[in-house]
């Protein structure tokens, strides 16, 4: 899968749909779109315009949990309005019924988890059933544990370390913290992490890029 990072990348709205229609010409990439807050118009919008999953951030209640279920899921699921003529539903109107039931069966509904009341509120949350992925927002929980940045001290991990227990306790998939190399996804996966979501497209462009200066510049 990719995201489509529309809190802190430098995405829009108009743009999803290039994104998402040209996922259909690699059928192994999934497009899952980031939004920067709970809005039921963003979340409709979205996905008709052809994400297969959600991600929203700062998830802390059991009443978000809800909200962002209604918001994604078709009724009787949800509450989620309908148009037939959208990317997602092919645009002609055929086959609503088997749509509908597609989509309330494979739509990804992500949580980010990143404070303090989140993780204290994970047990109540987990009880609903209603997230499919528990993602766990390191450097905002790094900020509010006093160790800004630091997302290997032993306070942040031995707290993610936890929730994602309880997670994986609840039958549902955990992730959390960005994997760059092999040694680090190992050490999600032997946390019970399962969704990996590995490297940021424009750290991997700055590092190589980097690279490149740091040989130019000793004479290369």
């Amino acid at each position: 899968f990719q995201i489509i990072d529309l809190e802190h990348g430098a995405f829009s709205l108009d743009t999803i749909r290039q994104h998402t229609l040209s996922c259909l010409h690699y059928p192994a990439c999934t497009p899952i779109v980031r939004i920067p807050t709970l809005s039921e118009w963003m979340i409709q919008n979205v996905l008709d315009q052809g994400a297969c999953g959600i991600v929203v951030p700062d998830i802390a209640k059991t009443d978000d949990v809800r909200d962002l279920n209604d918001f994604m899921k078709y009724s009787p699921a949800g509450k989620r309005g309908f148009s037939p003529y959208t990317v997602a539903a092919g645009f002609s109107g055929n086959d609503s019924e088997k749509y509908v039931a597609l989509v309330n069966k494979l739509i990804v509904r992500i949580a980010i988890i990143e404070s303090v009341d989140g993780l204290q509120q994970l047990p109540e949350i987990l009880q609903l059933g209603l997230i499919d992925v528990y993602y766990f927002g390191a450097y905002d929980l790094s900020i509010e544990l006093g160790y800004p940045g630091d997302t290997k001290h032993s306070e942040v991990i031995n707290v993610i370390k936890d929730a994602v227990m309880l997670v994986n306790k609840a039958g549902k998939c955990a992730g959390g913290f960005i994997p760059k190399n092999k040694t680090d996804i190992e050490w999600l996966i032997d946390m019970g992490m399962r969704f990996i979501t590995y490297h940021v497209d424009t750290s991997l462009i700055y590092d190589n890029i980097n690279d490149i200066t740091k040989w130019h510049a000793n004479g290369k």
